[in-house]
Protein backbone atom coordinates (compact mmCIF):
# COMPACT_ATOMS: atom_id res chain seq x y z
CA UNK A 1 0.00 0.00 0.00
CA UNK A 2 1.23 3.45 -0.94
CA UNK A 3 1.34 5.64 2.18
CA UNK A 4 0.46 8.64 0.01
CA UNK A 5 -3.11 7.36 0.15
CA UNK A 6 -3.33 9.16 3.49
CA UNK A 7 -2.38 12.43 1.79
CA UNK A 8 -5.71 12.37 -0.03
CA UNK A 9 -8.60 14.38 1.36
CA UNK A 10 -10.38 12.41 4.09
CA UNK A 11 -13.62 12.49 2.08
CA UNK A 12 -11.87 10.81 -0.87
CA UNK A 13 -10.16 8.22 1.34
CA UNK A 14 -13.52 7.31 2.88
CA UNK A 15 -15.21 7.16 -0.51
CA UNK A 16 -12.61 4.71 -1.82
CA UNK A 17 -12.66 2.54 1.31
CA UNK A 18 -16.46 2.64 1.52
CA UNK A 19 -16.81 1.51 -2.10
CA UNK A 20 -14.34 -1.34 -1.60
CA UNK A 21 -16.07 -2.46 1.61
CA UNK A 22 -19.40 -2.56 -0.19
CA UNK A 23 -18.15 -4.68 -3.08
CA UNK A 24 -16.18 -7.09 -0.89
CA UNK A 25 -19.13 -7.40 1.51
CA UNK A 26 -21.58 -8.22 -1.28
CA UNK A 27 -19.35 -10.45 -3.42
CA UNK A 28 -16.62 -11.94 -1.25
CA UNK A 29 -12.96 -11.66 -2.17
CA UNK A 30 -12.80 -13.91 -5.24
CA UNK A 31 -15.79 -12.36 -7.02
CA UNK A 32 -15.23 -8.75 -5.96
CA UNK A 33 -14.75 -6.53 -9.00
CA UNK A 34 -12.31 -3.64 -8.85
CA UNK A 35 -14.19 -2.19 -11.84
CA UNK A 36 -17.27 -1.97 -9.63
CA UNK A 37 -15.24 -0.42 -6.81
CA UNK A 38 -13.85 2.40 -8.94
CA UNK A 39 -17.28 3.03 -10.41
CA UNK A 40 -18.79 3.41 -6.93
CA UNK A 41 -15.86 5.53 -5.72
CA UNK A 42 -15.86 7.74 -8.85
CA UNK A 43 -12.13 7.28 -9.44
CA UNK A 44 -9.99 5.71 -12.15
CA UNK A 45 -8.74 2.15 -11.91
CA UNK A 46 -5.22 3.48 -12.35
CA UNK A 47 -5.62 5.61 -9.25
CA UNK A 48 -6.88 2.67 -7.21
CA UNK A 49 -3.84 0.59 -8.16
CA UNK A 50 -1.52 3.53 -7.64
CA UNK A 51 -2.39 3.38 -3.95
CA UNK A 52 -3.08 -0.35 -3.66
CA UNK A 53 -0.92 -2.39 -6.00
CA UNK A 54 -3.38 -5.30 -6.18
CA UNK A 55 -6.83 -6.39 -5.12
CA UNK A 56 -5.16 -8.50 -2.44
CA UNK A 57 -3.24 -5.50 -1.13
CA UNK A 58 -6.46 -3.49 -0.97
CA UNK A 59 -8.29 -6.32 0.82
CA UNK A 60 -5.57 -6.77 3.42
CA UNK A 61 -5.37 -3.03 4.11
CA UNK A 62 -9.14 -2.69 4.31
CA UNK A 63 -9.52 -5.59 6.72
CA UNK A 64 -6.80 -4.26 9.01
CA UNK A 65 -8.23 -0.73 8.90
CA UNK A 66 -11.79 -1.93 9.55
CA UNK A 67 -10.73 -4.09 12.47
CA UNK A 68 -8.82 -1.22 14.08
CA UNK A 69 -11.72 1.16 13.46
CA UNK A 70 -14.38 -1.05 15.04
CA UNK A 71 -12.07 -1.95 17.94
CA UNK A 72 -11.81 1.75 18.80
CA UNK A 73 -15.60 2.10 18.61
CA UNK A 74 -16.02 -0.87 20.95
CA UNK A 75 -13.56 0.67 23.41
CA UNK A 76 -15.50 3.93 23.28
CA UNK A 77 -19.02 2.45 23.56
CA UNK A 78 -18.76 -0.79 25.56
CA UNK A 79 -18.20 -0.33 29.28
CA UNK A 80 -15.82 -2.74 31.00
CA UNK A 81 -17.95 -3.39 34.09
CA UNK A 82 -21.24 -4.15 32.31
CA UNK A 83 -22.30 -7.82 32.49
CA UNK A 84 -25.97 -7.75 31.49
CA UNK A 85 -26.33 -9.49 28.12
CA UNK A 86 -28.86 -7.10 26.62
CA UNK A 87 -27.23 -3.94 27.92
CA UNK A 88 -23.97 -5.12 26.33
CA UNK A 89 -25.81 -5.81 23.07
CA UNK A 90 -27.15 -2.25 23.09
CA UNK A 91 -23.65 -0.89 23.70
CA UNK A 92 -22.22 -3.01 20.86
CA UNK A 93 -25.06 -1.86 18.62
CA UNK A 94 -24.06 1.74 19.41
CA UNK A 95 -20.46 0.92 18.43
CA UNK A 96 -21.55 -0.61 15.13
CA UNK A 97 -23.93 2.22 14.27
CA UNK A 98 -21.23 4.80 15.02
CA UNK A 99 -18.88 2.90 12.70
CA UNK A 100 -21.52 2.51 9.98
CA UNK A 101 -22.26 6.22 10.10
CA UNK A 102 -18.87 6.65 8.41
CA UNK A 103 -18.62 3.31 6.57
CA UNK A 104 -22.10 1.85 5.87
CA UNK A 105 -20.75 -1.58 4.88
CA UNK A 106 -18.10 -2.05 7.57
CA UNK A 107 -20.13 -4.57 9.57
CA UNK A 108 -21.16 -6.63 6.55
CA UNK A 109 -17.58 -6.51 5.26
CA UNK A 110 -16.19 -7.86 8.54
CA UNK A 111 -18.97 -10.46 8.77
CA UNK A 112 -18.23 -11.61 5.23
CA UNK A 113 -14.51 -11.79 6.03
CA UNK A 114 -15.34 -14.10 8.96
CA UNK A 115 -16.78 -16.56 6.43
CA UNK A 116 -14.07 -16.04 3.78
CA UNK A 117 -12.48 -19.24 2.46
CA UNK A 118 -10.45 -18.01 -0.50
CA UNK A 119 -6.80 -19.07 0.14
CA UNK A 120 -5.39 -15.83 -1.28
CA UNK A 121 -7.61 -13.68 0.93
CA UNK A 122 -6.89 -15.83 3.97
CA UNK A 123 -3.15 -15.36 3.41
CA UNK A 124 -3.50 -11.71 4.47
CA UNK A 125 -6.30 -11.84 7.07
CA UNK A 126 -6.03 -15.21 8.85
CA UNK A 127 -3.93 -14.01 11.79
CA UNK A 128 -5.76 -10.71 12.14
CA UNK A 129 -9.14 -12.44 11.91
CA UNK A 130 -8.41 -14.08 15.24
CA UNK A 131 -8.29 -10.58 16.72
CA UNK A 132 -11.86 -9.89 15.65
CA UNK A 133 -13.04 -13.17 17.18
CA UNK A 134 -11.17 -12.36 20.39
CA UNK A 135 -12.78 -8.91 20.53
CA UNK A 136 -16.28 -10.38 20.68
CA UNK A 137 -15.30 -13.38 22.84
CA UNK A 138 -13.90 -11.12 25.55
CA UNK A 139 -17.29 -9.44 25.80
CA UNK A 140 -19.16 -12.76 25.68
CA UNK A 141 -17.16 -14.05 28.64
CA UNK A 142 -18.70 -11.28 30.78
CA UNK A 143 -22.33 -12.25 30.16
CA UNK A 144 -24.29 -12.83 33.36
CA UNK A 145 -26.22 -16.06 32.78
CA UNK A 146 -28.40 -15.77 35.89
CA UNK A 147 -31.28 -13.77 34.32
CA UNK A 148 -31.83 -16.30 31.50
CA UNK A 149 -34.59 -18.90 31.56
CA UNK A 150 -33.39 -22.49 31.61
CA UNK A 151 -34.77 -23.15 28.12
CA UNK A 152 -33.15 -19.98 26.72
CA UNK A 153 -29.37 -20.42 27.17
CA UNK A 154 -27.21 -17.41 26.40
CA UNK A 155 -25.42 -19.17 23.50
CA UNK A 156 -28.71 -19.88 21.72
CA UNK A 157 -30.02 -16.35 22.26
CA UNK A 158 -26.69 -14.91 21.09
CA UNK A 159 -26.78 -16.99 17.88
CA UNK A 160 -30.39 -16.03 17.15
CA UNK A 161 -29.51 -12.38 17.66
CA UNK A 162 -26.50 -12.58 15.35
CA UNK A 163 -28.55 -14.11 12.51
CA UNK A 164 -31.46 -11.71 12.97
CA UNK A 165 -29.44 -8.49 13.13
CA UNK A 166 -27.04 -9.48 10.34
CA UNK A 167 -29.95 -10.46 8.08
CA UNK A 168 -31.84 -7.30 8.97
CA UNK A 169 -28.80 -5.17 8.12
CA UNK A 170 -28.26 -6.97 4.80
CA UNK A 171 -31.87 -6.28 3.77
CA UNK A 172 -31.77 -2.52 4.38
CA UNK A 173 -31.02 -0.32 1.39
CA UNK A 174 -27.99 1.74 2.48
CA UNK A 175 -28.90 4.38 -0.10
CA UNK A 176 -32.20 5.18 1.63
CA UNK A 177 -32.40 8.30 3.73
CA UNK A 178 -32.31 7.53 7.47
CA UNK A 179 -31.42 3.87 6.83
CA UNK A 180 -29.11 3.80 9.86
CA UNK A 181 -31.78 5.14 12.21
CA UNK A 182 -34.14 2.50 10.85
CA UNK A 183 -31.55 -0.20 11.51
CA UNK A 184 -30.90 1.02 15.04
CA UNK A 185 -34.61 1.32 15.86
CA UNK A 186 -35.39 -2.11 14.43
CA UNK A 187 -32.44 -3.73 16.18
CA UNK A 188 -33.51 -2.30 19.54
CA UNK A 189 -37.00 -3.70 18.96
CA UNK A 190 -35.55 -7.16 18.24
CA UNK A 191 -33.41 -6.92 21.37
CA UNK A 192 -36.38 -6.00 23.53
CA UNK A 193 -38.46 -8.86 22.12
CA UNK A 194 -35.68 -11.39 22.70
CA UNK A 195 -35.19 -10.09 26.22
CA UNK A 196 -38.86 -10.63 27.06
CA UNK A 197 -38.68 -14.15 25.62
CA UNK A 198 -35.43 -15.24 27.25
CA UNK A 199 -35.18 -13.53 30.65
CA UNK A 200 -36.95 -14.88 33.72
Amino acid sequence: MNEKFFDLRKEKQDRIMGAAMEVFAKSGYAHASTDEMVKLAHISKGLLFHYFTSKLGLYGFLYDYSLRFISLEFQRNVTEKETDFFKLQIQMLAAWTDAMRQYPYIRLFLMQAEEETDPEALSVIAEKRAGFTELTQQIAERYDRAPFKEDAPVELVSNILWYVLTGFLAEIDKKEENWLARYEEGSLAYLETLKRMSYR
